[in-house]
């Protein structure tokens, strides 16, 4: 590795050129790389940011998905749908826009990107996506949308999309995580990359008077494209929020308790391999218990706080306890080399369990620079 345990670089790294020029593994830029990522990820969450409240309607899927143009449609008689009803689901759209654009504006600020416009859409609640209006209501004949000026409406809600999607893409980026997946080809038009430009979308019109309706445009076509667009903007609101909580690299340390000790409730011991913080710990029975047990970490004697498990009495092979994630202590902060005791209370008469030991590994703070060991 490039960088020790101790979050050193080791002496021999650069010995070669290849790793002074290489972009992976032991090279310069990697190391860099890894480094200014560890920046961010400490940068993002001192933000605290709680997730989105998605109240948007639509279901994350496993990429974003293609909308297509709802096509034309005769809609003389029945089946179109009324201009101020498709206008106003769009807005309910470039809502949400905005209320994503707003949160990362938040990481944006922090990593020195600079604020990202967020559109002609309203942020009513912060941090709450409000539903995006997925049922627009029924017209026909001059009275309903032409599809000629819906179709001008979803070419701009894609491109405003896009915008979206790099936007997040940047803030991912920033802390080491993948680009936003896409099904098939980007859509929507890149004028607006540069920037990350927001701008205004075009408003259906009503087919003109006097003319056929025939170049309507369905109802039903345009809220199944809508539910799309929601599903989407719930992919981009789970996908900032994994970025704006991205935590460090964790450092897992795995200890037997052999059925003896763990019915005299024996201290078990580990060593940390790094400076940091203990943040959970979980156990997983190997051998069926009798007698309910309950296993703490003690350092120096002192017990971290929130650290404890209860073994229920005839727990099968299998089950797992969990701690679950405890917020900064000063009780949990473990030295490099330090010595981590793991504490039974005597109770159960019979079975082994396995612990898992989670440690964040110290930030990095302060000046880019590396410590050569």
């Amino acid at each position: 590795m490039a960088v020790n345990r101790s979050g050193r670089v080791k002496t021999n790294v650069f010995a070669g050129f290849a790793n002074i020029v290489g972009t992976v593994g032991l090279g310069l830029y990697a190391i860099v790389k890894t480094i200014l990522q560890e920046l961010a990820r400490s940068q993002v969450r001192r933000l605290g940011l709680p997730p989105l409240v998605d109240s948007s309607g639509g279901t994350a899927g496993a990429a974003i998905a293609a909308v297509t143009v709802p096509p034309v449609a005769d809609t003389s008689s029945s089946g179109g749908a009324t201009v101020a009803s498709v206008n106003t689901a769009a807005d309910t759209v470039m809502d949400a826009f905005a209320v994503i654009v707003t949160r990362a504006n938040k990481a944006r600020a922090v990593l020195g990107m600079g604020s990202a416009p967020t559109g002609p859409g309203t942020v009513a609640t912060a941090g709450t996506i409000a539903v995006v209006d997925d049922s627009v209501s029924a017209a026909s004949g001059n009275n309903s949308a032409s599809q000629a000026t819906v179709a001008l409406m979803f070419a701009d809600l894609l491109s405003r999309q896009r915008v979206v999607v790099a936007n997040v893409d940047e803030i991912r980026a920033a802390v080491g995580l993948d680009a936003v997946p896409i099904t098939g080809t980007v859509q929507g038009d890149d004028a607006d990359l540069d920037g990350l430009t927001m701008d205004a979308i075009t408003n259906a019109a009503a087919v003109a008077a006097g003319t056929s309706a025939t170049t309507g445009v369905a109802l039903s076509a345009i809220d199944a494209q809508l539910d799309i667009l929601s599903d989407n903007i719930a992919l981009l609101a789970d996908l900032l929020d994994e970025a704006l909580t991205a935590r460090r690299n964790r450092v897992y340390i795995t200890v037997d308790i052999p059925a003896t000790e763990y019915a005299a409730g024996t201290s078990v011991w580990a060593i940390s391999p790094c400076n940091g913080r203990i943040r959970r710990m979980r156990s997983v029975v190997m051998a069926a218990t009798t007698g309910a047990g309950a296993l703490a970490i003690e350092l120096a004697t002192v017990p971290v706080t929130g650290l404890a498990v209860v073994i229920a009495t005839s727990s099968s092979a299998g089950d797992i306890d969990d701690s679950g994630e405890v917020a900064d202590h000063a009780t949990q902060v473990v030295a490099e080399g330090q010595a981590m005791e793991i504490t039974g209370d005597g109770t159960p008469s019979g079975g082994a369990v396995r612990v898992m030991i989670e440690i964040e590994p110290r930030e990095v703070s302060g000046a880019l620079a590396a410590h050569v060991a």
